[in-house]
């Protein structure tokens, strides 16, 4: 952009985390759902997401139930603690990681804990990947004398989207379901 003389640019970044554009959002609106009682909606979202996933109903439930599991369990004041533990033990039989720096690296707790799309999201934006994105997109632009602007990022936007309802954020096999339906009409149906 910058070799091109063009000096401010828009992109894309917090689109993902604030309205549910990673596939593991799926997982999390099914937890949203089952804690509710929805039965049939619960239901229902595991076939179209199991139908997307190429794998079963039976097994979309399963990770569900395991989800549902941690969720209840993350109120419990050891369990973090016990987790984060574990998912550091898990890294260290991962070649890629230096041995010196899982010996000095401390747990990360989960902040904040538990399973359900609005946890889920919020983690998303205030813990990771979102933060470690805007860092890069911030140097990037600084490097190449290129201003960046980032209208997901405009706090009413931020704001609004996180008060949305699940079913707005991530409906069926759909993603960012807000956003898609606001551009039907807009943008080629292809694209949207």
């Amino acid at each position: 952009a910058a070799a091109n003389g063009i000096r401010v640019v828009h992109a894309g970044q917090g689109a993902d985390e604030t309205i549910g554009g990673y596939e593991y959002f799926f997982d999390h609106l099914l937890v949203t759902e089952a804690l509710r009682g929805r039965l049939p909606t619960l239901l229902a979202q595991a076939e179209r997401v199991a139908e997307v996933r190429g794998t079963s109903r039976d097994y979309m439930l399963m990770r569900c139930a395991r989800l549902v599991r941690s969720h209840l369990l993350s109120h419990i004041r050891a369990y973090p603690r016990f987790t984060a533990a574990r998912r550091l033990a898990e890294g260290r039989g991962r070649p890629f990681l230096d041995r010196e720096f899982l010996a000095l690296a401390p747990p990360a707790v989960e902040a904040p804990a538990g399973q359900t799309l609005g946890i889920a999201l919020e983690r998303a934006v205030r813990r990771s990947p979102l933060p470690h994105y805007l860092r890069v997109e911030d140097r990037n632009s600084m490097a190449h004398s290129v201003e960046a602007r980032l209208p997901f990022m405009d706090y009413r936007l931020v704001q609004l989207s996180m008060g949305l309802p699940s079913e707005w954020k991530v409906c069926g096999p759909w993603n960012k379901y807000i956003l898609r339906e606001a551009m039907r009409g807009v943008i080629p149906e292809p694209v949207r």
